[in-house]
């Protein structure tokens, strides 16, 4: 399985980033840290940027989750640009990494004896690790956190990073296989009390129903 990072981190102020490797190491390897170039070729859980960065690029970053930094007059305008949060000059790495927390907490499933554990970049099913590829990854965690609820293809095209002109193909092969590896591991609950469902007007959905 490919590395996984849950963290983009472009144009990282040199100093905080070798504060977070020298005093917050486990904070340092959930990151990918790149410069403003290339953007739309690291999928992670969240992005971190500069707010003019974000400004010159709001289309890349539609449906994902962001939190901008920068002056305080930039703090309106990115929450328009579809910000999640905002990092107001000057910051340090425990606003950071207390602000950027609630968007990186683990996405457990648990259904009596049995759970799913959706996060850091694996699944594990009854603790058992399983091997899954970074896309199929997402999806799951993303059906994760939208649970009984359905995700449209735009959206789970964008988490992942499939092209559009093969979008639909590549997450169907996806599904397909996430749900080969539900019903293998969990062959009492899938089906009956777990399931993931597809609407071609709506998108998939991961159903939990209690009985």
């Amino acid at each position: 399985m490919s590395m996984y990072r849950s963290v983009q981190f472009i144009d990282a102020p040199p100093l905080i980033q070798l504060e977070l490797k020298e005093r917050y190491p486990d904070w340092y390897k959930k990151c990918l840290f790149r410069n403003n170039d290339n953007l739309e070729l690291t999928f992670t859980d969240l992005t971190l940027l500069p707010a003019s960065v974000l400004f010159k690029n709001v289309k890349a970053f539609k449906h994902k989750i962001i939190i901008p930094f920068g002056p305080a007059e930039f703090l309106e305008q990115s929450f328009f640009a579809g910000a999640s949060d905002y990092l107001k000059d000057p910051w340090n790495c425990q606003e950071l990494i207390i602000r950027t927390q609630p968007f990186l907490e683990n996405m457990r499933l648990s259904f009596g004896s049995d759970c799913i554990d959706c996060s850091h970049g694996s699944l594990r099913i009854n603790n058992k690790l399983i091997s899954i590829t970074c896309s199929q990854y997402r999806l799951l965690n993303i059906l994760m956190k939208n649970l009984n609820s359905f995700v449209n293809y735009q959206i789970l095209a964008n988490h992942t990073g499939t092209k559009s002109d093969r979008a639909d193909k590549s997450i169907h092969v996806h599904i397909h296989n996430l749900k080969k590896i539900l019903k293998e591991e969990l062959p009492e609950l899938y089906g009956i009390q777990l399931k993931i469902v597809n609407s071609s007007s709506k998108g998939y959905s991961l159903i939990f129903t209690c009985g």
